[in-house]
């Protein structure tokens, strides 16, 4: 796990290990079907401009 992640993109991929850790269960599916699980590349202007990424590579 990486405790200082330096995205919003690290952060919601950090919050998906960490959720499955709590539980102690593979929640893989339901954050796919959720589309936390979706790659992405886009700039968000949401409090100020970020480009959020998450890669197929992050989600495997």
């Amino acid at each position: 796990m990486n405790p200082n992640p330096a995205t919003s993109a690290e952060c919601q991929i950090e919050f998906v290990k960490i959720c499955c850790d709590v539980a102690q269960l593979n929640l893989t599916s339901f954050f796919e079907d959720s589309g936390f699980l979706t790659p992405i590349d886009l700039e968000i202007d949401d409090y100020g401009k970020e480009q959020f990424t998450i890669t197929q590579s992050q989600i495997d």
